[in-house]
């Protein structure tokens, strides 16, 4: 399948958007590592939907406007970029800090959604599951808890990072760092109250070994939202589409196609 990147403009940001594929619009808004290429969930995902994927503001070769600073910002920013797409509703696809601005975008216009799926989302908080603090790890650290197949851990360490690389890598952290470092860090309180609201159709989808937003998480989010599927995949971690690329686009394809 023909894929292009390019750069998309909206409110005098510029981002980096990788676009493929036809169909009805499926958006994917990416986690904390940031977006670093047309990737073999992307492909699959472009068989039957136009698919895109854009790289926030902050990171990576996207601008890094001063004036969005939080998740709300950010969210409201992307109702602009969604609606300059010029679709008619897109299918939302968010993993983990994308799953949790897909979220926030949901609760502020559903009119803009076909549908919601989320990949181990962060935002939302109980006491009795902890979460832990990426941001006082390293990136070594955060790579090994990322996947239960540690032979791709391995494999993704093994190779030596340019310049480039690491600069986008330290720009990410930055920006992620900001985007989570309020009171509250990366929850919103009053997000899950918010959800309980939402009549998009929506998939919760987790790997069963993600130590970085708990699989436990699956079910308050599936209890959350009102009209939920739930799928946990067997031997993955918190990255699904990155592990498990063919199931989690078969899973999502086939939530999407009965809509």
């Amino acid at each position: 399948m023909m894929q292009f990147e390019s750069s998309y403009t909206v409110r005098g940001v510029k981002l980096r958007m990788f676009r493929g594929g036809q169909g009805e619009p499926a958006l994917f808004l990416h986690g904390a590592a940031g977006l670093s290429h047309w990737t073999p969930f992307f492909e699959t995902m472009s068989h039957g939907f136009d698919f895109i994927a854009i790289e926030h503001p902050g990171y990576g070769k996207s601008d890094a406007p001063e004036w969005i600073s939080s998740m709300g910002e950010l969210a409201a920013f992307y109702l602009d970029v969604i609606e300059g797409l010029g679709v008619d509703r897109v299918h939302l696809i968010g993993s983990s800090l994308g799953g949790w601005l897909a979220s926030e975008i949901a609760v502020r216009n559903s009119t803009l959604l076909r549908s919601l799926t989320l990949l181990g989302p962060a935002g939302l908080r109980r006491d009795d599951i902890p979460v832990p603090d990426m941001l006082s790890w390293t990136p070594q650290e955060v790579t090994r808890k990322a996947y239960f197949d540690q032979s791709i851990v391995e494999r993704i360490l093994s190779m030596e990072m340019t310049h480039e690389q690491k600069q986008m890598l330290a720009k990410n952290r930055a920006s992620t760092a900001r985007l989570g470092g309020g009171p509250t860090g990366f929850f919103n309180p009053v997000l899950e109250g918010q959800l309980n609201a939402l009549m998009t159709p929506s998939l919760v989808l987790w790997g069963d070994t993600d130590l970085i937003c708990p699989t436990p998480y699956a079910e308050v989010w599936s209890k959350a939202l009102p009209r939920s599927r739930k799928v946990i995949l067997p031997q993955c971690g918190h990255l699904p589409h990155f592990e498990q690329p063919e199931e989690t686009a078969r899973q999502i394809q086939g939530f999407l196609t009965q809509l």
